[in-house]
């Protein structure tokens, strides 16, 4: 059996994507534990504009999915539901 060969090149954006999204995850993981005034604004809820924008690159840009990709999707993919399930978490407790 072949390995599958990945271009590098390609690759560094993902995981700057990647990289930029676990700092911004962190920011709201933070915002939604701490009960002080907002520090970050809303720096938090742009994970998942840059998860969507990062699972759009890898589906288009990679035909053969490696290991290293498909993880990066599924992290993707949490990036995006979990603040929108905390969004929708927070009005269902205002209601």
């Amino acid at each position: 059996m072949a390995k599958q060969a990945i271009n590098k090149r390609k690759l560094i954006i993902p995981l700057s994507l990647f990289v930029v999204n676990v700092i911004f995850f962190a920011f709201f993981i933070e915002e939604t534990i701490d009960a002080s005034p907002p520090n970050y604004g809303s720096l938090g809820f742009s994970c998942p504009i840059i998860g969507f924008i990062s699972l759009l690159y890898i589906g288009i840009t990679f035909e053969k999915k490696h290991w290293l990709l498909r993880t990066l999707q599924v992290f993707n993919g949490i990036f995006i539901l979990y603040p929108i399930a905390e969004i929708i978490y927070f009005i269902m407790l205002m209601v």
